[in-house]
C-alpha cells in the first residue's frame, strides 16, 4: 500500500498539467505544483482559496449547474474552457476537465479537477481570427475586383468591386456561380484559359464583357493558377479592373494614328522627320512646296541645306534640347510671340530653293519606334503670313472631334432628317457587318422588315416633334449583313446646324448580345450550384435564425438518419443533448453578432437511431438580397474516428510513464542548467539513492567530482550545439553513496518542448559494471592472446583481402625460412609455385563468396626461402571489422602432425567470437530451421522475454512477437536466407510485440552463415522506436513550415498585384499628360510630370522583383536553358553598365576567358550578372576598382566580382541572401546608392541553384571591399 501511494503522490506532482482535489463546497482539498505555477500562487496560498476565487467573474454562472450535473449522476465528467485569474490578476485560459471521486462506500469524496493551460493556444485562435478578418476587409477595400474560384468558372470568393465591375448588387453574394465565365465570346475565352493553362498565369488579359445592365465594357484579368500538392491545378485566382475609358481612349488613338498618315499628306503645312544625324527621312507635299522643291531633293539631305549657319547651329541647339529633356519644342517669329505675349522660340533662317526667306513657326519633339526607343525627331512647319495660329485651333478641334468618334468603342451615326446615314464610325460598321461605303447614303430601313420600320420611323417622329424627351433610348434586334442575329442598345437626338436648324439625327448604338446570352448562362449556373450541392460527399445545411432547417444536402440526411422530409423544418435540438445545444447557440449566436465566419466547430451529435457522433462544422451568415441577417449555411462533417484516436493516445502517454516506472534500466530527465528534473525507480537503485526526493532538484554536479563533471558539461554543450550527432553514448565510474564504485553507460539525448525549444535532455542508464570488469578481463585476455600466438609451435596469420600478409607470428616465419620483415606487406605468391597460387586463389575466392562452409581446411605444399617445400594443414577464415564487414583472411599453418595444437586454436576463436556476443549492446541471434538455435541477452531484452523462453520456441513460433501487416514479408525473407537464396533484403524495419504487448519499432540485419555444419541466418536487431517517434515529429514539422512558407509567398505575390493596379492608373494618365496635353502646362510641371512617370517606373520594378520573387519560393519558374556563350554575356552585361561605371568614376578590370560555352537561361543569368556588377559599382565610392574574372576548372566555370568598397561585417554576411536582406546604408555618411528593396541577391541566389550552382562572398570586413562568386556546371542539362 505504501508502495502505491508513493507512486501516486509522484505521479499526482510529475503530470504536466494543474490537478486539484476540490471539496463539495469548492474549497482546495489537495494541489500539485503544476496548478500553483500556472496560477501564480504558493502552495499555501492555493489551499486557502476556493474554486470560485480564482474563476473569472463571467465564467463563474455555470460552476453549480455543472456541480449538481456531476452530483445527480447526469454526467459522469464535465469538460469546458474558463479564465481564472493569477495571484497578478493576469487572466490564464484553462481547459476544465472535472469528475467526482468516491470513498469505498461508494460515497462521494470530492471533485477531481484537471486544469491544462491554454492561454497561448486562445491568443493563436484570436489572433488567426482577427488575421482573417483583416484579410477579408482588405479584399473588400479593395478599387479592384478579386476573385477565387473553380476552374469550370464557379466563382468561390470574390469582393464588393468584383460585382460592381459585373453589374451585380455590391452585398450579393456571387459564391457558386459562374461568374467567372464573365462573357459569351467563346473565341475570347478560349484564348484567356489557353494561356492560363500553358503559363500557369495570365497578365494584363483585355476581354469585352457585357454587365447585368447591359452596359458593354472593357475589363482587365490577371490571373494565375492554384496547384495541389501534385502540381495538378485546381483553381484560379485573380483581379479584374475595368479599363473600358482607358480600352476606349487607346482605340481612338489607335484610329487617330491610321489618318495621321492621309492627313499628313494633305495638311496646309510642312511635316518633317529626321534621324539623330539631321538627315531628313520624310517629308510631306507642303514642306516641299514651302522649299520650292520636290522630295527627292530634300530627303537624304541635312537639315543644314536648307538653313544659314546661323539658324542651323541654333537648330542643333534646340534637336539637342528636346532629346535631352524629352519635352516637346515650340518655335515662332518674334512677330509672332510679340502678338501673343508668349516666350517662345522663333526660327527665321529657312531659304527656299530660289534663295526666298521664309518666316516660319513650328514644333519639334522626339521620334519613337513601337519599343519606345528614341530614333530622330518629327516636326511642323508653318507660313505665319496667313493667321495660321487660328485656323490650325480650328483644325486640331475638329481632328480631335473625329478621332474621339473613330475610336470610340460604341458605335456612331449621324443621318439627315430622311433617315440617310451621312457618316458612321468604323464600331458602327462592325456591329451593323458592312462597309463605310456601304452603309453612307442608305437609308435606315434597310435593316428592318416593313412592321419595324414603321415603329422605328414613329419613335423618331415623336423626337423631332419633341413628344418624346431626348434622349430616344431603345432597345432592338436586327440581323447583319452575315444573317447573324445581334441585341443593340441605341441612344438618339436630334442634330442643328449653326443656325438652330433641325438638319438630323445622331446616335450611339451598343451591341449588347453578349449580356443578353450571360443572362440565360447565369440562369443555368443557378441550377448547376443545387446540383453539386445534392452530390457532394459533406453534409450541407441552411437554417433560419430560430434553427430550423429550410435547405440540406443528401449527405446531411444520410448522416443524421433523417429522412428528406424529417429534416425539412427540423429544429437543432432534435439531434443534440442539453449541453451540446448550449455551445451550438454560442456559437451561432457569436457569428450573428460579429459576422465573423466560424471555419470549424465541433461538438457532439446524436442521430434518429440513438447513435452517437463527433460532428465538426462551418458557420457562416446568411443574407437577404437587401443584405438582411435571414439565417445560417455551413457544411457538416463526420469526425468520430478522428476523436476516437485522440483518446487513445491519451491512453498511450498514461502507459508511457508506467513503462518508465517498470522499466528495468534507469530513466532521466535534466533541465539546460542540469538539474533533475525526473528518475524512475531504477535510477535511484542504480546510484543508490533510497528515494527521488533526494537527487530530484539537485545539479549533476553534487554528485560528481569537479573535474568529471567538466567533462559532462563539454559533452552535454555540444550536443546541445548539434557538434555531436544525437544521441550520444557515455560510460562513466561513480561513488554511490555507500562508497561502493559502479561502471554505467547512458545514451542522452535532446529533449523539447511541444514548439520544437530545446528544454533540456533525457537519457536512459544501464549498470555495465560486470561487463566492465569483463571486457578488462578480455582485455587481458586479448594481450595473452597474442602471447600465445608468438608462441605456439605453428604458424599463424592474417592477410588483406589481396592476399598480402598484415601479421605472421614466429612459427609461420620459421616454417616458411623468412624473417618476419620479409614477410610482412608481401604476397602470397612468394610462397606457392604457379599451379598452387591458382588452386589457393580459387579456395579463398570460394571462402570469400560462401561457396564452401568456413573454415577453409586444405593441404599444400610451400616454397620455403631456401627452396624446399614441405607440406602443411592450413586452416582458413574471414576476417571482419567491427561493423561486419569482410576485411581479408586468418588463418594457420602447422605440419600435420600437430592437428591437436589446431583444434585447441579453433575451440579458443569460438570462445571469443561468444564472449564478443554477450558484451555487444545489439541484440544478436542465429535462427535455423526456424528455430533459434542462439540469442544473447541483448536480443531477449529487447524482444521482452528471457533467453530460455526463446530458445524453447517451436519452429515458427517466433512469428507471434511479429506485428501482423509484418508477418508474411519476414516470413518469405527468412526462408529464402536460410536456403541460401540472393534475392533477400539484408537489412529492414518491422514492428514487434513484446511479451508486455508493448508494439516497438525494430531494425535488422541479416546474412547466412554456417552454424554446426548447416546453412543459418545470422541476426542483429536494434530497438529505433525513439528514431520513428521524432522522424514522425519531423514530418510534421516541415509540413507546417511548407505551409507558412506558402502562406507567406501568396501574401506578397496579391500585396503586388495589388500595388499594380492603382499604379496602372498613375502612370497611364501621367503619359497621357505628358503626350497629349504637354502644350497646357508650363516646364516646371511637366518636369514633375517626369518625376512621377520615373518613380512609377521605379515601383514598377520593384513590384517585377516582388513577384518574381514569390514565382522562386513557389517553384513555378520553369528553367528553359540552352547552350550559350558565357563570356559573350558578361561582356555584354558590362556594356550596359558602362555609363554607370563612367558616372562613378571607377577603374573596370575584366579578365575572362574568350568562350565559355555552357547551357543556362540567358535571360535569368542576364539579371543575376547585371545585378552583382551594379552592386559592386553602387556599393563602392568614387573611383574605386572594380575586378572581373572567370575560372574554370575540371567541372565547373566560377565567375568572380571583386570591389575595393564598403565590405560586409560578419553579422551582415549572413543575411545578405536572405530574402529582404537589404543592408540600410542611409544615413552613414558613405557615398554609395542607397536604393533597392533587398530582394536581388535572394533571387540570383534562387536562380544560380536552380542551375544547380553556387553563390557565395567573401569580405574581410568593413571599408575592406567584398568578393561575389558564383559557379555553374559545365555542359549541364
Amino acid at each position: 500500500m505504501k508502495e502505491y501511494e508513493e507512486i501516486f503522490k509522484s505521479t499526482f506532482e510529475q503530470v504536466a498539467v494543474g490537478l486539484a482535489h476540490v471539496g463539495l463546497d469548492g474549497k482546495f482539498i489537495r494541489i500539485n505544483q503544476r496548478l500553483c505555477d500556472i496560477l501564480k500562487y504558493s502552495h499555501e496560498e492555493l489551499l486557502s482559496l476556493t474554486i470560485q476565487d480564482i474563476t473569472y467573474p463571467d465564467d463563474r454562472k455555470d460552476i453549480i449547474k455543472a456541480r449538481d450535473s456531476l452530483l445527480t449522476g447526469e454526467s459522469s465528467v464535465y469538460i469546458t474552457e474558463k479564465r481564472y485569474i493569477r495571484k497578478d490578476r493576469s487572466l490564464v485560459w484553462g481547459n476544465l476537465t472535472v469528475s467526482i471521486a468516491y470513498n469505498s462506500e461508494g460515497a462521494y469524496q470530492y471533485f477531481i479537477s484537471v486544469i491544462e493551460d491554454i492561454t497561448e493556444k486562445k491568443e493563436r485562435e484570436r489572433k488567426l481570427i482577427k488575421s482573417d478578418e483583416a484579410y477579408r476587409n482588405m479584399i473588400n477595400n479593395l478599387d479592384i475586383g478579386f476573385y477565387k474560384g473553380e476552374l469550370n468558372g464557379k466563382l468561390l470568393i470574390h469582393n464588393q468591386k468584383f460585382n460592381e465591375i459585373l453589374g451585380f448588387d455590391p452585398s450579393e453574394s456571387l459564391v457558386g456561380s459562374l461568374a467567372l465565365r464573365f462573357t459569351d465570346d467563346k473565341e475570347s475565352l478560349k484564348k484567356y484559359h489557353e494561356k492560363l493553362i500553358n503559363q500557369g498565369f495570365i497578365k494584363d488579359f483585355i476581354l469585352p464583357i457585357q454587365d447585368t445592365k447591359n452596359n458593354a465594357k472593357y475589363v482587365q484579368l490577371n490571373s494565375h493558377l492554384i496547384k495541389d500538392e501534385n502540381g495538378i491545378p485546381i483553381a484560379v485566382e485573380g483581379t479584374v479592373m475595368n479599363i473600358t475609358e482607358k480600352f476606349v481612349l487607346e482605340q481612338k488613338l489607335k484610329q487617330s494614328e491610321k489618318r495621321y498618315r492621309a492627313l499628313l499628306e494633305d495638311m496646309l503645312e510642312g511635316y518633317y522627320t529626321v534621324d539623330f544625324k539631321g538627315n531628313y527621312t520624310y517629308v510631306n507635299d507642303y514642306f516641299c512646296k514651302t522649299l520650292e522643291c520636290s522630295k527627292e531633293e530634300v530627303l537624304g539631305k541635312n537639315y543644314r541645306f536648307i538653313y544659314d549657319e546661323k539658324t542651323s547651329k541654333r537648330l542643333f541647339k534646340l534637336f539637342n534640347q528636346v532629346y535631352k529633356s524629352e519635352i516637346p519644342l515650340i518655335h515662332t517669329s518674334r512677330a509672332k510671340m510679340a502678338m501673343n505675349g508668349q516666350k517662345r522660340v522663333f526660327l527665321e533662317g529657312l531659304i527656299t530653293k530660289r534663295g526666298k526667306r521664309v518666316l516660319h513657326e513650328g514644333v519639334i519633339d522626339l521620334l519613337y519606334d513601337s519599343e519606345g526607343n528614341k530614333i530622330g525627331f518629327y516636326g511642323y512647319i508653318r507660313d505665319i503670313t496667313n493667321k495660321v495660329t487660328a485656323e490650325q485651333n480650328l483644325k486640331e478641334s475638329e481632328k480631335k472631334y473625329r478621332g474621339i468618334l473613330e475610336n470610340m468603342i460604341e458605335g456612331y451615326f449621324e443621318n439627315d432628317l430622311k433617315g440617310n446615314y451621312t457618316f458612321v464610325n468604323d464600331y458602327f460598321c462592325k456591329i451593323l457587318g458592312y462597309t463605310r461605303e456601304e452603309l453612307l447614303g442608305k437609308n435606315y430601313r434597310f435593316n428592318y422588315n416593313e412592321k419595324r420600320s414603321k415603329e422605328v420611323y414613329g419613335l423618331y417622329n415623336q423626337l423631332y416633334k419633341n413628344e418624346i424627351s431626348p434622349p430616344l433610348i431603345y432597345e432592338d434586334l436586327f440581323l447583319s449583313s452575315g444573317g447573324e442575329t445581334t441585341y443593340i442598345e441605341g441612344l438618339a437626338d436630334l442634330r442643328y446646324d449653326s443656325e438652330g436648324i433641325k438638319i438630323g439625327f445622331y446616335g450611339f448604338i451598343r451591341d449588347v448580345t453578349k449580356r443578353k446570352r450571360s443572362e440565360q448562362n447565369l440562369k443555368e449556373s443557378e441550377n448547376k450550384y443545387r446540383e453539386i450541392l445534392e452530390n457532394m460527399m459533406e453534409g450541407y445545411y441552411e437554417v433560419d435564425l430560430k434553427g430550423n432547417f429550410t435547405f440540406f444536402n443528401n449527405a446531411l440526411c444520410e448522416l443524421l438518419k433523417y429522412s428528406p422530409e424529417e429534416s425539412m423544418g427540423l429544429y437543432y435540438k432534435r439531434f443534440i443533448d442539453e449541453e451540446n445545444s448550449k455551445r451550438i447557440f454560442e456559437a451561432f449566436n457569436e457569428v450573428y453578432r460579429t459576422g465573423i465566419q466560424r471555419p470549424r466547430f465541433q461538438y457532439e451529435l446524436i442521430t434518429k437511431n440513438g447513435e452517437k457522433l463527433f460532428g465538426e462544422t462551418s458557420i457562416s451568415l446568411k443574407y437577404d438580397s437587401d443584405g438582411r441577417k435571414i439565417g445560417f449555411c455551413g457544411f457538416l462533417r463526420d469526425n468520430t474516428e478522428k476523436k476516437i484516436a485522440e483518446q487513445n493516445l491519451q491512453q498511450s502517454e498514461k502507459k508511457y510513464r508506467e513503462i518508465l516506472e517498470n522499466m528495468k534500466e534507469g530513466y532521466f530527465e535534466v533541465d539546460l542548467r542540469g538539474n533533475l528534473t525526473f528518475v524512475n525507480d531504477y535510477y535511484c537503485k542504480l546510484l543508490g539513492h533510497s528515494s527521488k526526493e533526494e537527487i530530484l532538484g539537485k545539479s549533476y554536479r553534487v554528485f560528481q567530482d569537479e573535474k568529471t563533471s567538466d567533462k559532462l558539461f563539454k559533452i552535454y554543450n555540444s550536443l546541445y550545439k548539434n557538434e555531436i550527432p544525437t544521441p550520444v553514448m557515455l560510460e562513466r565510474e561513480q561513488l554511490t553513496p555507500s562508497g561502493e564504485t559502479i561502471y554505467y553507460e547512458a545514451l542522452v539525448s535532446l529533449k523539447y518542448n511541444s514548439e520544437g525549444n530545446k528544454v533540456g535532455f533525457f537519457g536512459l542508464m544501464r549498470d555495465i559494471t560486470e561487463r566492465t570488469e569483463a571486457e578488462q578481463k578480455l582485455k587481458e585476455s586479448e594481450e595473452k592472446y597474442r602471447g600465445i600466438l608468438e608462441n605456439i609451435k605453428e604458424g599463424y596469420f592474417e592477410s588483406d583481402l589481396k592476399g598480402n600478409y598484415t601479421f605472421v607470428n614466429n612459427h609461420l616465419c620459421k616454417i616458411l625460412g623468412y624473417t618476419r620483415e620479409e614477410l610482412l606487406g608481401k604476397n602470397y605468391h612468394m610462397t606457392h609455385d604457379e599451379k598452387s597460387i591458382k588452386e589457393v586463389f580459387k579456395l579463398f575466392n570460394q571462402l570469400y563468396n560462401n561457396e564452401i562452409s568456413p573454415p577453409l581446411v586444405y593441404e599444400r605444399q610451400v616454397l620455403t626461402q631456401s627452396g624446399e617445400t614441405p607440406f602443411i594443414e592450413g586452416l582458413v577464415e574471414l576476417k571482419y571489422d567491427s561493423e561486419g564487414n569482410k576485411v581479408g583472411f586468418f588463418g594457420l599453418v602447422r605440419d600435420i602432425t600437430e592437428r591437436k595444437i589446431a583444434e585447441q586454436r579453433l575451440k579458443e576463436s569460438e570462445e571469443k567470437f561468444r564472449l564478443l556476443t554477450e558484451q555487444s549492446l545489439m541484440g544478436i541471434g542465429i535462427l535455423q530451421n526456424n528455430l533459434y538455435k542462439y540469442v544473447n541477452q541483448e536480443f531477449a531484452n529487447i524482444l521482452g522475454y528471457t533467453i530460455g523462453e526463446i530458445l524453447n520456441w517451436k519452429p515458427g513460433e517466433y512469428n507471434k512477437i511479429i506485428y501482423p501487416k509484418d508477418r508474411l514479408h519476414v516470413r518469405e525473407q527468412s526462408t529464402k536466407k536460410q536456403k541460401g537464396k540472393n534475392e533477400v533484403r539484408n537489412r529492414y524495419e518491422l514492428r514487434i510485440i513484446k511479451k508486455t504487448g508493448e508494439i516497438v519499432w525494430v531494425e535488422i540485419f541479416s546474412g547466412t552463415i554456417i552454424y554446426e555444419g548447416k546453412k543459418a541466418d545470422l541476426i542483429t536487431i536494434s530497438n529505433i522506436t525513439k528514431r520513428k517517434k521524432v522522424e514522425a515529429v519531423l514530418e510534421e514539422q516541415q509540413k507546417e513550415l511548407k505551409e507558412i512558407n506558402e502562406l507567406k509567398s501568396e501574401f506578397l505575390r496579391r500585396a503586388s498585384h495589388e500595388l499594380k493596379t492603382p499604379l496602372i492608373s498613375i502612370k497611364g494618365f501621367t503619359n497621357l499628360l505628358l503626350h497629349l496635353h504637354s502644350e497646357e502646362f508650363n516646364p516646371d510641371v511637366i518636369s514633375m510630370l517626369f518625376e512621377v512617370d520615373q518613380g512609377c517606373q521605379r515601383l514598377e520594378d520593384i513590384i517585377h522583383t516582388i513577384i518574381k520573387t514569390t514565382k522562386l519560393e513557389s517553384s513555378t519558374l520553369e528553367l528553359h536553358t540552352s547552350k550559350e556563350d558565357l563570356s559573350f554575356l558578361i561582356r555584354f552585361c558590362i556594356k550596359e553598365l558602362h555609363f554607370l561605371v563612367s558616372s562613378r568614376n571607377h577603374t573596370l578590370i575584366v579578365n575572362i576567358q574568350d568562350k565559355i560555352i555552357t547551357n543556362f537561361n540567358k535571360e535569368q543569368m542576364y539579371e543575376v550578372i547585371t545585378n552583382l556588377i551594379s552592386n559592386s559599382i553602387k556599393y563602392t565610392p568614387p573611383n574605386g576598382e572594380i575586378r572581373i574574372q572567370t575560372e574554370i576548372n575540371e567541372k565547373n566555370v566560377v565567375v568572380s566580382i571583386q570591389d575595393n568598397g564598403i565590405g560586409f561585417t560578419e553579422s551582415e554576411k549572413k543575411k545578405i541572401f536572405q530574402q529582404f536582406g537589404k543592408i540600410e546604408r542611409y544615413g552613414q555618411g558613405l557615398d554609395v546608392g542607397i536604393d533597392g528593396t533587398g530582394l536581388g541577391l535572394h533571387i540570383s541566389k534562387k536562380i544560380i541553384e536552380l542551375h544547380k550552382g553556387e553563390i557565395w562572398m567573401e569580405s574581410e570586413g568593413k571599408n575592406r571591399g567584398s568578393t561575389f562568386f558564383f559557379s555553374l556546371p559545365l555542359n549541364s542539362t
